[in-house]
């Protein structure tokens, strides 16, 4: 009698969990492996990213199934988001990206197509010693980066800031590359930062030294700080803005404090006298 008792309590505990268990059901035969980007592109619409970006680069396409620059921008930043560094990696993604509602989604070709539109011409300047070095500065890319960064709320009218400015180098074998002092090909692009977000970029050949024309660079990045009513408070450089017109340069743009890494070399500057004379 005992032994049949303890049969009916196993059985019934074997019941006990079948009926606890999870049932999985598949409610939709479409599964994709970058939903996730579904949320960020519906971010990037309740920040009116693409407004901005159409109201600042003007209308694109008056057909009715053209492409606008929001669309592009959109379908550019998914490629790198999902994992992918090239233009064509978008074909890939079309069948997964294009299952979002309402989504538009461009083809490599039109990405191609858009960015090329966006190009400047390079700016040309001439040293003393006769080389001449590339300059593309691209203001108007410049004035859409910060009225992005202005939209998803990263600075406020009237904020004070700490700039970083510096270069970086980009190794690449692009036909306009040069050869750097890095040992390699490639290009030379100023840079200026707030913490990681960047505010500025102006490209340059590999071979351009750091300050020549950096004065010219960094009128422009105040002035399209100004144009968004912000202000630089400290002001970091490397050594490679110690040179006289660079340091006259900040001082005539009002920045509050500025700071090179080397500290010697504003000490010299000092002892020099040239300080008491400006």
């Amino acid at each position: 009698m005992s032994g049949f008792s303890l049969n009916l309590v196993l059985q019934h505990n074997r019941v006990s969990i079948r009926y606890h268990m999870t049932k999985l059901q598949v409610k939709f035969n479409r599964i994709t492996s970058f939903g996730g980007i579904v949320l960020v592109n519906r971010l990037f619409d309740h920040l009116s990213l693409g407004k901005v970006i159409n109201e600042t680069l003007g209308l694109r396409s008056t057909a009715h199934n053209g492409y606008q620059w929001d669309e592009i921008v959109k379908s550019l930043f998914n490629i790198y988001l999902c994992g992918g560094d090239h233009i064509e990696d978008i074909i890939s993604l079309m069948p997964s990206l294009s299952q979002a509602p309402g989504s538009h989604v461009t083809s490599s070709d039109t990405i191609g197509r858009g960015i090329k539109q966006l190009t400047t011409d390079n700016i040309t300047y001439t040293a003393k010693s006769g080389n001449t070095y590339t300059f593309n500065t691209n203001e108007f890319l410049n004035d859409l980066l910060m009225k992005l960064n202005m939209a998803v709320g990263l600075f406020k009218s009237g904020q004070f800031l700490d700039v970083d400015f510096g270069h970086q180098f980009i190794p690449t074998e692009k036909h306009d590359a040069t050869y750097s002092y890095k040992k390699a090909f490639g290009y030379f692009p100023g840079v200026a930062s707030v913490g990681d977000v960047i505010v500025h970029v102006e490209n340059q050949d590999g071979n351009t030294p750091v300050k020549f024309c950096q004065a010219e660079t960094l009128k422009r990045l105040l002035a399209s700080l100004r144009k968004h009513g912000l202000s630089i408070y400290r002001f970091r450089v490397d050594c490679g803005s110690y040179s006289k017109e660079i340091v006259e340069t900040r001082a005539q743009q009002s920045v509050l404090s500025a700071c090179v890494k080397l500290r010697k070399c504003l000490y010299g500057i000092c002892r020099t006298g040239w300080l008491e004379n400006h």
